[in-house]
């Protein structure tokens, strides 16, 4: 085996596709997001039932068109 070709399976071999763990930081990504997502949802609610005394029924409305919309999009095959 040359030297370059040594050089090059050395570097393909460390390549982050060849990873098992390739897809694990796209992952922690989408699963932050969805936290971050329903910290602020809940942030939202506090401040609204919390501070103003209002009952929030907005909230639960858009929180269903937005799981119904996205439900119908994941069905479609549109994924993350």
């Amino acid at each position: 085996m040359s030297r370059i070709t040594a050089r090059g399976a050395s570097i393909a071999s460390r390549s982050p596709c060849s990873s098992p763990t390739a897809g694990v930081a796209t992952v922690l990504h989408q699963h932050r997001s969805q936290i971050l997502l329903w910290a602020v949802l809940a942030l939202a609610l506090n401040v609204l039932v919390g501070y103003a005394g209002l009952v929030s029924l907005g909230h639960a409305g858009l929180f269903a068109v937005a799981g119904y919309s996205t439900a119908l999009l994941l069905d479609a095959g549109h994924n993350h």
